[in-house]
């Protein structure tokens, strides 16, 4: 067993499986505490926060690292953040989700940002995203201040003020106001029921 205080601590993750880059972390704050039991690795920072690429926020998490080969890591995860820049996130939209969703994020997200956002996982990691899988996937971001191609040949939504809803493999967008062509519109809702992930 053993524990480890970060204070304002410089840190990078790298997770392949996940993200195309390392997530370069300018400050990680918060104590690390791991166990050695007979099921396997426990690890728990109950407290942390932390800042990236213009965002800032704070969580806990709990990870159980199996002995046993073959069998998934369980992972849970709280955290609540903001960010000032929601286009600095796009280099980190996870590499599982398809190519041609990735592509129209990246297009489609013009400007923005993120007063509030929280992310929740729970379960084996191996069955990620949860899809007719027990375990929890969801992330809720209250953006604001967006600007939002949908399409090349389209007028964009600007100055637009949405709650996403990420839940297994879904998307929700409940639109509370934006601007098209300068007319002001209200109350939009658009649902993906199945991001292909």
């Amino acid at each position: 067993s053993g524990r480890l205080l970060l204070r304002e601590t410089p840190f990078g993750l790298r997770y392949a499986k996940v993200f195309g880059r390392t997530l370069s972390f300018e400050t990680i704050s918060g104590e690390l505490a791991w166990t050695r039991t007979r099921e396997g690795w426990d690890v728990q920072m109950p407290r942390f926060g932390w800042q990236l690429d213009g965002s800032r926020g704070e969580g806990s998490l709990a990870l159980m690292v199996p002995n046993q080969a073959g069998v998934s890591p369980r992972m849970k995860l709280d955290a609540r953040f903001s960010a000032s820049d929601v286009t600095r996130f796009k280099a980190y939209m996870p590499i599982f989700w398809p190519e041609s969703l990735r592509s129209w994020l990246g297009r489609a997200i013009e400007a923005g940002r993120a007063p509030a956002a929280r992310l929740r996982i729970e379960g084996e990691l191996a069955d990620f995203p949860f899809v007719d899988k027990p375990g929890l996937f969801a992330l809720d971001i209250d953006a604001a201040d967006a600007r939002l191609a949908f399409a090349p040949d389209w007028p964009a939504v600007e100055k637009l003020a949405a709650h996403l809803e990420f839940r297994g493999n879904s998307l929700a967008i409940r639109g509370e106001s934006g601007t098209v062509s300068g007319n002001r519109v209200e109350k939009v809702e658009a649902l993906i029921e199945d991001l292909h992930i």
